[in-house]
């Protein structure tokens, strides 16, 4: 028997043909967009199976259950999560949400040590030893009290050898104007809330949204008064003619906010056990929605830098032959340093976890090396952690939709040489050649070894070093002036180590770090175990 437990009203259950359904999120399926208004429409006029989702293209979660059967499905990325877990009698629970409330589990140490050096859990696990979470592109199928799982989409390249920059531009282009021509279909009323950064991904989507004619839309930013990104935002808004809000951070309002009510429900609704509530842009949202009484649709940019290769390290990108390991190294180093731990023990155990993930991948040359690190990013810092952001527009009610996630827009660069994503290459140089006058022209890299000094003992020594005078300065300088969630500059050093089981953990990367120290101390009570 499988139970669905589902919070909240993100999720949409009908009972139709004798089915069961639970359903969130928006999908187009042969020309037409369904929600979950109007999910019925197709289970009353199609018979559902696990394979018809291949051809959903959008961000979804679901639960079918017809007799003794039941699928629970993500998407491709995991933008709506899903967990499941069985207990003592073999009967299975399904849900959308794992409260902070709920404090009886037993934890699972590896869990720990991955969440604390990354803000997010890998594979399949919670930090709950006993509930497990569906990973991107996967579903399940429960008959009765057996459980199949089925991964129908990976993260992995299968590049076009006849590609060049030419090529790739023309193609690329076409890309965005369909996926655009498809966002203009699928608005229905709602005003839309353009996140507009200094950075190339939101100043696209501005512009894509302004040459498709998207009408009513509002641009904002926020941070600390005058800060760079702020003034370039303002810019680029009042280039395209936009409206354009700014929403002032100060440290004394970050302390207030952090400490709210309000926070506190957004922190037991986005956590899940899973990943740390995002926390940049939630005072914003939390006072726009004040603000604005219209429907909302926010569309952030998620993720053009990391699916255009923005994230790709050179060490995988140089024409020679590879092992899992260096893919782990480059992982480890890009991703695993929210806190350093004091033994070696903690980042051998991660490593290990890493290596068990990426077992069926091949990874041999460059291309098939850079597509398992990007495999990997995507499955998880990507899928838990960046995504996760958008449970701020959802605990407010709000929708959101991430063009720059499209399906086509995947499918494209899962077919282009790394040679031309190293860099962003070719995604900078179709910006450029789309809109010059808001685009520079890329220079492409070319390939290098890195250099042996920066792989030694000395440079190790050095960034260490610079970490440690980061930490005394950023609570000062930072743009957004977020620190102040930690109180005074003596409460802040006070937050600038921890320890679990023993184990100290120091160096606090960035405001991430502080936000998981805190619900691993107050929370979780990790610093007793």
């Amino acid at each position: 028997m499988v139970q669905v437990q589902m919070k909240g009203d993100l999720f949409n259950h009908i009972e139709v043909e004798g089915q069961d359904v639970w359903f969130a999120g928006t999908f187009m399926y042969h020309g037409q967009f369904y929600h979950k208004e109007n999910i019925v429409n197709l289970f009353q006029k199609e018979d559902f199976t696990p394979e018809i989702i291949q051809s959903w293209n959008g961000e979804f979660a679901l639960i079918w259950q017809k007799g003794t059967q039941t699928v629970a499905i993500v998407d491709r990325k995991r933008s709506i999560p899903l967990f499941y877990k069985q207990d003592a009698t073999g009967d299975w629970m399904l849900t959308n949400h794992l409260s902070l409330q709920n404090q009886k589990h037993k934890l699972n140490s590896t869990a720990i040590y991955e969440w604390i050096l990354t803000g997010y859990v890998a594979n399949e696990k919670t930090l709950l030893t006993d509930t497990f979470q569906i990973e991107a592109g996967q579903y399940l199928r429960f008959y009765d009290q057996q459980l199949t799982k089925h991964t129908y989409f990976q993260y992995l390249h299968q590049v076009d050898p006849q590609m060049d920059e030419e090529s790739g531009v023309e193609k690329l282009t076409e890309v965005f104007h369909r996926v655009f021509e498809r966002i203009y279909q699928r608005l229905s009323g709602q005003t839309v809330m353009l996140p507009l950064s200094g950075g190339k991904d939101s100043r696209i989507l501005a512009l894509l949204l302004k040459e498709f004619d998207v009408k009513p839309i509002i641009s904002f930013t926020y941070g600390k008064p005058q800060n760079a990104e702020a003034l370039k935002s303002k810019e680029i808004a009042d280039r395209l003619g936009f409206p354009w809000e700014f929403y002032a951070y100060s440290k004394s309002d970050w302390l207030k906010w952090y400490h709210s009510d309000s926070w506190n429900a957004y922190k037991d609704y986005a956590f899940n056990y899973t990943s740390i509530p995002h926390l940049q842009d939630w005072p914003a949202i939390y006072q726009m929605v004040q603000k604005h009484e219209e429907p909302l649709l926010f569309i952030p940019g998620h993720t053009g830098d990391f699916v255009s290769g923005g994230h790709i390290p050179v060490n995988l990108t140089i024409e020679q032959n590879y092992q899992v390991d260096d893919v782990v190294e480059q992982i480890m180093k890009k991703h695993h340093r929210l806190w350093e731990p004091s033994q070696k023990g903690v980042l051998d155990e991660v490593a290990e976890e890493i290596r068990r993930s990426l077992i069926q991948v091949p990874i041999n040359d460059r291309e098939q090396a850079s597509s398992a690190y990007e495999y990997w990013g995507m499955k998880e810092r990507q899928g838990k952690f960046i995504l996760n952001s958008l449970r701020t527009y959802e605990f407010f009610g709000k929708e959101w939709a991430v063009p720059l996630w499209d399906h086509e827009i995947m499918d494209f660069f899962l077919s282009v040489p790394v040679e031309l994503r190293f860099h962003k290459y070719l995604y900078d140089l179709t910006l450029h050649r789309m809109y010059p006058d808001y685009f520079e022209q890329p220079q492409k890299v070319i390939y290098q070894h890195v250099p042996k000094w920066k792989q030694g003992t000395v440079h190790k020594v050095l960034r260490k070093g610079y970490a440690t005078k980061l930490i005394f300065e950023q609570y000062l300088k930072d743009p957004m002036d977020w620190f102040g969630i930690t109180g005074s500059y003596t409460e802040y050093l006070k937050k600038t180590h921890f320890k679990y089981q023993g184990i100290s953990f120091k160096l606090p990367f960035n405001i991430n770090s502080m936000i998981l120290r805190d619900l691993a101390v107050n929370d979780l009570h990790l610093s007793k175990i």
